[in-house]
Order: structure tokens, then sequence, then C-alpha cells
């Protein structure tokens, strides 16, 4: 093992490294050195091979059947309200993967669907995706910083398991932190969720306020506001429980604060076992 490591050091040292390959070759030494410290590799390693179509295949088809879960979920959840009367429906912050629009796929949604999101490479990319269905929707995109303000409201806005990501995004912001570094290193992402622990009913307090004046500016009258939360796999695979119990405060609050401020909750019925989160998950109001 020693003369590996070694060897593997005279390699890197002789090679002149473009920013983009010290930058996947710092990530990768980094995984594996958290996979030694949680001795993941009793169970499996990280070796791909290029070459392997078959295992490539099978990576993205199980991403893919993640993704259309999801959609399938907000199917059931979208056709049991009246989006199709709506003539424009808000993605909020969708990250890079196109749920919401495979949602309105499904359910054969005509209008127009506006991306949402402070980062333009996440547009981009869930503009290039949804493009590859071929929607009967119109796809229009909006970049913008939620934690500032907008003149533009919205008739129909969903957001699919984005609080814990504003909560971040927004703290982050407020240490002058840079966000790209929380999901590319992970012990970053642990460290600020336990920053925020340390002082959690002042942040509740804060974040919570924070979101709900956000959501009375972007809904429009008579609009809906639907949001999940929901276990995700990042937390389950880095033990973040006090992160989901913290979030899920969170968009209690919120439902609270919303609640009072002229919003009507909308009962969600039981969606059974075989949806990709439950009801318990979803808060569906009307202004």
């Amino acid at each position: 093992m020693k003369k590996i490591l070694n060897n593997l050091s005279k390699v890197i040292s002789t090679k002149t490294l473009s920013e983009i390959a010290k930058k996947r070759l710092k990530r990768d030494l980094e995984t594996i050195r958290e996979r030694i410290q949680k001795n993941e590799y009793e169970s499996s390693g990280i070796v791909f091979n290029t070459f392997d179509v078959p295992d490539k295949t099978q990576q993205f088809l199980s991403h893919l059947k993640t993704y259309s879960e999801i959609g399938n979920t907000w199917a059931l959840i979208l056709n049991s309200l009246p989006v199709h009367e709506y003539k424009n429906v808000l993605d909020l912050c969708p990250g890079f993967t196109p749920k919401i629009e495979l949602a309105l796929f499904y359910i054969k949604f005509k209008g127009e669907v506006t991306i949402l999101d402070n980062e333009q490479e996440s547009i981009n990319r869930v503009t290039d995706f949804s493009k590859l269905i071929r929607p009967e929707f119109k796809i229009t995109s909006y970049r913008h910083n939620l934690f500032t303000t907008s003149k533009k409201k919205f008739p129909f806005i969903i957001g699919n398991h984005i609080i814990d990501d504003l909560i971040l995004f927004y703290f982050m912001g407020k240490n002058h932190l840079r966000l790209k570094d929380l999901y590319e290193k992970e012990h970053i992402l642990i460290k600020t969720w336990e920053r925020i622990y340390k002082n959690k009913k002042q942040n509740l307090q804060e974040i919570s306020d924070k979101l709900t004046q956000i959501f009375i500016n972007l809904v429009s009258n008579d609009g809906y506001l639907c949001l999940s939360q929901y276990r995700s796999y990042l937390e389950k695979m880095l033990n973040l429980d006090q992160a989901f119990l913290f979030t899920k405060k969170v968009c209690s609050k919120i439902e609270n604060n919303l609640l009072k401020n002229g919003f009507t909750k909308i009962p969600i019925n039981d969606m059974g076992h075989n949806c990709y989160f439950n009801s318990t998950d979803v808060i569906v109001l009307k202004k």
C-alpha cells in the first residue's frame, strides 16, 4: 500500500494538470479519505470503468428512475389541484434535474413553465433536459436570488425539496462562504449544519421569517404554493438527522406563518406506498 501511494505521489508531481483536472483529482482523493474513515471499502470500491457501458447505463437509469418517481409523485398531487386553470407554473430552485417538468409533462400541462434559480448553469441544465422530452408547455427562465427583492409574482409555485437548500444558501451567504463548496466537500456541509444547530432557536426564527416573507411576496392573489420536504439520499448517507429535523421545523413554522397571513391550507390525501414521498411531506397553500 505504501509503495502504491509513493508511486501515485511521484506521478502527480510529474504531471502538469489543468485546473479542472486538479479539481477532479482533489475531489477523488477526498472521497477516498472519507471512505477509509467510514470503513466503506468493506462493502464496495469506487472504481469506475469508462468503457463499462452496461454499468454506466445502469447508473444513468437509476438516476432517471428516481427523477421519474419524484415526477410521478408530483403528477399525482397536481392532478388533485386546478393547475390546468393557470397559464404559468413556477419551478422554484430546481437544481439540475427537471423533476417538476417531468410531472407537468406527465399530466399534459400546456401553459408556460418558468424556471427560477440563482445559478444560470442550473437553469440551463433543467431547460436542456426538459427539451429532450418535447413537452407541450413553453419553458422560460428567471435568474433571481430569492433573498433579494423581486417585483414578479406567480400564480402557481412548486418547490421540490428546496427548504434545506434555501437554509444553507442563506446562512452561507450571511457568513460570506461559497455555496458551491458545500456539495463538493461534504465536511463543509456537515460543519455548516453544525454551526446552524449551535444557535438553532434564533436561526429557526430568522430563516422562517425570511422565507415566509419571500413566499408572501412571490405568490400572487388566488395563487398556489406547493412545497415538499422529505428525507433526502444525502441526509441518509451523511447521517444528517438533525438537519432534516431542523428543516421540517422550518417548514412547519413557514406554514403556520402563512396561515396567519391570508393563506389557506389545501389538504392532500394519502398517496399510497408507491410514491417517492408521502402526503405528510407536502404543504399546499392557497393565497
